[in-house]
C-alpha cells in the first residue's frame, strides 16, 4: 500500500494540459552554459530556501511532481501502511525528488519545463510559500541578464514565459501572456508578434502583423465557441459581450475598433502590403488592449 496522502488543501488543476501547452507555447533559445548553470544554481538555492522543508514535510508533493515530469522513482510498496519518514530517517532537500529532478535537468529547456511544473504542483495543493517561491525566481531572473525568461504570478497560478517584452507594459504584455498558459495556440502567435518586434527585424514585420491577427482570431474562436473568421464575429462577439455584464458602449466601442482592425489587416496586410513601420507599435497595443479585455471577461465568469 502507497503512503497516506493528506489531499484536503488539493486543488483541482489539469497538469497533463499544462504540461501538453508549456511545450506547444515555448520557442526555447538556448542559454550559454556557464549563465545557465548560474542560473540553475540560483532557483536551486530559492527553491531549497522557500519550499524545501515544506517538501519534505509534505513527501505526497513530491511523489506527485516526480509522476508528473516522469521521473524514475525507486519501489516503495509494502504489506503495510508506512509512515514516509520511517523509510527515509533524517532526510534532506537533497535526497528529495524535487531537488535531484531539478539538479539532473542538464539543458536549459528541461529545466525551465522542471521548474514550472514544480510551481504548478505547488498550486495544486495550495502551497503557503508560492508567493515567496515566486520572488526567489524573479530576484535569480535579475541576477541572471543573459537568461532569456520571465515570471508572472496571477490569483495564485505562476506562469513562465519567454523573456523579451520588457519594452512594453507590464498590462498589455505581461499579464495576457500569463493568462494565456491554456491556450497555447494564442500565446504562440502573440509571443512570435512580440519577438519579432524586439528583434527590429523590418523584414519580418508583415509576419508580426499576420501574429497579431491569427492571436486575436484564435482567441476569439475559443472564447466564442465557434471557427469563424476575425471579419465573421460581429455578432456572436456582440452576444458575448452583452452575456458577461459589458456596458452598451463599451461594447459598440469594441464593435468598431474590431471592425476596423480586421478591415486594416485585410487592406494593408492580408490582401496587400500597405502597412507602415511607425504602425505596428500602435498595433501590437492596440491587440493586447482587446486580449486583455477579453481574457478578464472570461476570468470573471
Amino acid at each position: 500500500m502507497g503512503a497516506k496522502k493528506n489531499t484536503s488543501h488539493q486543488a483541482k488543476i489539469d497538469l497533463p494540459a499544462r504540461l501538453r501547452n508549456f511545450y506547444k507555447r515555448w520557442d526555447f533559445v538556448p542559454a550559454a552554459p556557464e549563465d545557465y548553470q548560474r542560473f540553475k544554481n540560483r532557483v536551486l538555492m530559492a527553491v531549497d530556501k522557500d519550499v524545501g522543508g515544506y517538501l519534505l514535510s509534505h513527501p505526497y508533493i513530491s511523489t506527485d511532481y516526480a509522476f508528473l515530469v516522469g521521473y524514475g522513482l525507486p519501489p516503495t510498496s509494502r504489506s503495510k501502511d508506512y509512515d514516509f519518514e520511517e523509510l527515509f530517517p533524517g532526510r534532506e532537500f537533497k535526497d528529495d525528488p524535487v531537488y535531484k529532478i531539478l539538479v539532473e535537468a542538464t539543458e536549459f529547456r528541461d529545466f525551465i519545463m522542471a521548474v514550472q511544473a514544480l510551481f504548478w504542483v505547488l498550486e495544486k495543493y495550495q502551497c503557503p510559500y508560492l508567493g515567496e517561491l515566486t520572488e526567489s525566481i524573479r530576484l535569480a531572473i535579475r541576477y541572471s541578464p543573459n537568461i532569456s525568461l520571465k515570471i508572472a504570478q496571477r490569483r495564485g497560478a505562476v506562469t513562465l514565459f519567454p523573456a523579451g517584452v520588457k519594452d512594453f507594459d507590464e498590462k498589455l504584455v505581461e499579464e495576457p501572456l500569463s493568462w494565456l498558459e491554456d491556450k497555447p495556440t494564442v500565446a504562440r502567435h502573440y509571443e512570435q508578434a512580440l519577438s519579432i518586434y524586439l528583434s527590429k527585424d523590418q523584414s519580418k514585420y508583415r509576419n508580426l502583423l499576420d501574429n497579431l491577427r491569427l492571436a486575436l482570431e484564435q482567441l476569439l474562436r475559443i472564447l466564442l465557441g465557434n471557427k469563424k473568421s476575425l471579419d465573421n464575429q460581429k455578432e456572436p462577439f456582440l452576444r458575448w459581450l452583452k452575456e458577461q455584464g459589458a456596458h452598451p458602449q463599451v461594447r459598440n466601442m469594441f464593435h468598431d475598433l474590431l471592425a476596423r482592425f480586421a478591415q486594416y489587416q485585410n487592406d494593408a496586410v492580408k490582401h496587400g502590403d500597405d502597412w507602415s513601420y511607425f504602425e505596428i507599435e500602435f498595433m501590437i497595443y492596440l491587440t493586447g488592449v482587446f486580449m486583455r479585455f477579453l481574457l478578464e471577461l472570461e476570468q470573471q465568469s
